[in-house]
C-alpha cells in the first residue's frame, strides 16, 4: 500500500512547475515541513514563498515535506519531496504552520520520524526543529514550548512586499 502512496505522490511532483532541486554536499540542509497533507500545503503561498528564499541562497538547500499519507497497515517516516531524504538528514526542520489544528500533526511527524518530542530529550546530533507561519509566534511559544527551541516571526510575503515598494521608489 505504501508503494501506492509514493507512486501518487511522485506523479503529483513530477507534474509540478517550480520544483528546485540542489546538491546537499557542503550546504546547510533545510527540510522544509508543512504539517499537513501535500495539497493542503502547496496551496499555501507563504510555505511557497520560503521555499523560493531559502533556495536562492546559495549555500542552503531547501526541501519540502509534507504529512505522510498513512496506510492502514503502517505509518511512513516522513521524507523530503524532491530527494526522498529522510527529515532527520535535514540540518534544520522548518515548520510552517498556518492553522492550530496542524499542532497535533507537527507532533506525529517528529514521533514518526524518530525525534524525541520535548525539545530537552534531544541530544546532539538531531536537527534543529524550529517553527515559523502566520500562528507561529502566536500561539507556538506557549502551545508548543517544550517541542520548539525557537519560533521566528517573519512573515516573508511582507518582506517580498516591502522590498518590491523600494525598488519602485527607486525608480521614481
Amino acid at each position: 500500500m505504501l508503494w501506492k502512496t509514493r507512486k501518487s505522490a511522485r506523479q503529483s511532483i513530477e507534474s509540478e512547475i517550480g520544483t528546485i532541486r540542489k546538491q546537499w554536499h557542503g550546504k546547510i540542509s533545510v527540510a522544509l515541513v508543512y504539517p499537513n497533507r501535500y495539497h493542503i500545503g502547496m496551496s499555501n503561498l507563504g510555505f511557497q514563498t520560503v521555499y523560493r528564499l531559502l533556495n536562492s541562497l546559495d549555500h542552503v538547500v531547501c526541501e519540502r515535506a509534507f504529512l505522510p499519507e498513512n496506510s492502514a497497515s503502517e505509518t511512513p517516516r516522513p521524507i523530503t519531496v524532491e530527494s526522498d531524504r529522510p527529515i532527520t538528514d535535514a540540518d534544520i526542520i522548518a515548520f510552517s504552520i498556518s492553522f492550530e489544528n496542524d499542532y497535533p500533526y507537527l507532533l506525529d511527524i517528529l514521533d514518526t520520524a524518530g525525534i524525541p518530542l520535548k525539545s530537552s530529550a534531544r541530544p546532539s546530533g538531531y536537527p534543529l526543529v524550529i517553527a515559523g507561519g502566520v500562528l507561529g509566534p502566536l500561539v507556538v511559544n506557549e502551545a508548543m514550548k517544550p517541542a520548539m527551541p525557537a519560533v521566528i516571526d517573519v512573515d516573508p510575503e511582507i518582506n517580498d512586499v516591502d522590498e518590491e515598494e523600494n525598488q519602485a521608489d527607486d525608480l521614481s
